[in-house]
């Protein structure tokens, strides 16, 4: 039996809702003297540094709804999916669209085809995939995007 182990844990953290810092404290004090956690940050980055960093991110606003490009997505969504609603919803590469939307660039991270759990599952595994009528449906949504920005429809 080893005599130390290490697990890696990910959070995930709601714009104008969760400071890191105190997830972190809450994390420290349910596991108590059982475990050691580590905040761990860019290279050469204190803990300190890298828990601002991240109230950083989380301080900049969201990208509006309020947009053509918002409502020719809802409206290329409607047209490929029927019965199916376009909503905002937390995307993994946040990060990515920091630097956009403090010059209120409106960022917006979607999936053009529809995601299954299966899918989310092995996304950037070995065995990732995407079945060819979803393929061809997310062509479509994105071709009808594409289009509603050109006529404004």
């Amino acid at each position: 039996m080893p005599g130390t182990a290490t697990a890696e844990f990910r959070a995930a953290f709601l714009p104008g809702a969760d400071d890191p810092g105190r997830v972190v404290a809450e994390l420290r004090s349910l596991i108590g003297k059982r475990a050691t956690p580590t905040v761990v940050g860019n290279p050469g980055e204190s803990e300190q540094q890298a828990l601002d960093r991240l109230r950083g991110y989380l301080a900049v606003p969201d990208s509006s709804y309020d947009t053509d490009v918002f409502r020719a997505w809802q409206t290329a969504v409607r047209r490929t999916h029927p019965g199916v609603r376009a909503t905002a919803c937390q995307f993994e590469a946040v990060t990515s669209a920091v630097p956009f939307r403090e010059q209120n660039i409106p960022v917006y991270g979607m999936y053009p085809f529809t995601v299954n759990r299966d899918m989310l599952k092995r996304m950037h595994g070995t065995d990732e995939h995407i079945g060819v009528e979803a393929l061809r449906q997310g062509t479509e949504t994105v071709y009808q995007l594409l289009a509603g920005l050109r006529t404004g429809a």
